[in-house]
């Protein structure tokens, strides 16, 4: 989907991702509703679940209309712009107000981050961010490239949560495995160190250490924030509740 700088925008193969993602997403919510008669899935919970297929589709349509839009010279619709930030605002938030079960949770923050996803992979570049802004904003542009770098990660934290969640594992011993790994990780790019040859290897060298010295702190935020997306529902006049098997 994301195609090395320099070359054109592969937009079909966006267009085939979102395609795809809203058909495994409607035969996985066909055949649990079938399954479960009601038990789990409500009226009210398919409405989430549609205006998440809807986010999915608006964002195909969006990538499709932006691409023809900056080609044929006409620069970024404003409705397309409103609607992409509000994708993005909300790809956070109603994951939140779907069903507490795991699976049925797992599936709402795939369609939502995915929603945001498919509007920042025209590219691995700062043209991946034209269906929010085509003004160059340094700032703005790098934070949504690197919210772009993190969904991937955020889906997988989500994961493992999950597989936490099922286990009944110690969340606390699974994660020191992984900051053990990281260290393991850690100490192997520090061998790797130079401080010679010339100023480009030595930069890089540098560069991966403290890379991944600061994955220990990225992976802690990106448990947090797993946790809240997994295990936290938002009520308009309850309190939130945790999720069940």
């Amino acid at each position: 989907l994301m195609p090395v700088i320099g070359r054109e925008s592969n937009v079909s193969l966006v267009t085939a991702a979102g395609l795809l993602i809203i058909l495994i997403a409607l035969s996985y919510l066909v055949t649990f509703f079938r399954r479960s008669k009601n038990k789990y899935l409500h009226h009210k919970d398919l409405q989430i679940y549609l205006f998440q297929l809807l986010s999915l589709v608006a964002s195909t349509y969006i990538v499709n209309s932006t691409h023809s839009s900056l080609q044929s010279k006409q620069g970024l619709p404003i409705i397309n712009q409103v609607i992409s930030w509000m994708t993005l605002v909300s790809s956070l938030i109603v994951p939140l107000l779907s069903p507490t079960f795991l699976f049925l949770r797992l599936l709402s923050i795939l369609l939502s981050l995915m929603s945001t996803y498919l509007l920042l992979s025209t590219g691995f570049d700062p043209t991946s961010v034209y269906c929010f802004l085509t003004v160059f904003s340094p700032f703005l542009m790098g934070g949504l490239l690197l919210w772009k770098i993190a969904i991937p990660f955020v889906l997988v934290s989500c994961a493992f949560e999950a597989i936490q969640v099922t286990t009944q594992l110690s969340s606390k011993r699974l994660f020191l495995i992984v900051l053990v790994i990281s260290d393991i990780m850690a100490l192997h790019f520090f061998f790797l160190v130079k401080d010679y040859g010339s100023w480009l290897d030595i930069g890089t060298s540098i560069s991966h250490y403290v890379i991944v010295m600061s994955f220990t702190i990225f992976l802690m935020l990106l448990s947090g924030v797993a946790q809240l997306l997994t295990t936290k529902r938002l009520e308009l006049w309850e309190g939130t509740k945790r999720h069940s098997l």
